[in-house]
């Protein structure tokens, strides 16, 4: 198989999982989320409730309150543990494999690292713009620790094969 037929296969599983990615942290109510249902209410008060309610800006914050409340005070459940955790992590870890192989300029380091954290940034503030989710600087964190693991598996690989 070409490497054009790779790079096309590749971007049409990027964009399809990017549209299941954009629905788990915006709509999915599996995971807590509520959609556009609140928009209703929109209001700056609303913005601010949602925000002080489910909002984090300080780092580390809940990764630490996952942390303790698993392994030291035994009050969050290894689910709830595993999907905030690792789930914030490889949820974004395709993201790191298909972004260089489908863009070549996304194999500089600082090119991806600044896309990801763009990308990433973006769907926390969509969370608080549509009212859904929570907006979490850990969040931000996790995922671009996550598209970081795929870009150096990929680096891994493109260098072998050189």
């Amino acid at each position: 198989m070409g490497k054009r037929r790779i790079k096309l296969l590749f971007a049409l599983a990027g964009a399809i999982y990017l549209l299941v990615v954009v629905y788990w942290v915006l709509f999915d109510g599996g995971f807590g989320r509520t959609g556009l249902s609140n928009l209703a209410d929109v209001s700056l008060d609303a913005y601010k409730a949602h925000f002080s309610e489910t909002g984090n800006l300080v780092p580390f914050k809940t990764i630490k309150l996952f942390f303790d409340g698993f392994f030291l005070r035994h009050t969050v459940s290894i689910k709830a543990f595993a999907v905030n955790i690792f789930g914030n992590i490889f949820v974004f870890t395709p993201f790191g494999v298909v972004l260089p192989v489908v863009f070549e300029k996304q194999r500089r380091f600082w090119v991806f690292l600044l896309t990801m954290a763009s990308f990433v940034f973006c769907i926390e503030a969509l969370q608080l713009l549509l009212l859904t989710g929570s907006p979490d600087v850990d969040d931000v964190i996790l995922n671009v620790l996550g598209g970081m693991i795929g870009y150096a598996g990929v680096k891994l690989v493109m260098r072998n094969e050189k």
